[in-house]
């Protein structure tokens, strides 16, 4: 599935045709390549603190809330963990 696929409405990004082939916010998860890491703030763990080392293991691109890594597989959208369900399942 390419990335705009995923981000229809949701999102914008410049990486519309990269090939997403799962996706995951679990920063335990191996990646394979092709995979979208979301970073979702929890009450004891912010995945956007684990971003640049999803991107180091493999992840094809970021979706967050916040782009504090400044790279351009970081894809911001403000409601990135609401819309993590509807990613996972459309």
């Amino acid at each position: 599935m390419k990335l705009y696929e995923l981000l229809e409405g949701v999102a914008k990004t410049g990486l519309e045709n990269t090939e997403i082939t799962d996706i995951t916010s679990d920063t335990r998860k191996e990646l394979a390549p092709g995979f979208a890491f979301v970073c979702i703030k929890g009450n004891t763990f912010d995945g956007h603190n684990s971003a640049e080392e999803m991107l180091k293991r493999g992840a094809a691109v970021i979706i967050a809330k916040a782009d504090e890594q400044k790279v351009d597989t970081v894809i911001n959208d403000a409601h990135a963990d609401d819309h993590f369900n509807e990613i996972l399942f459309c």
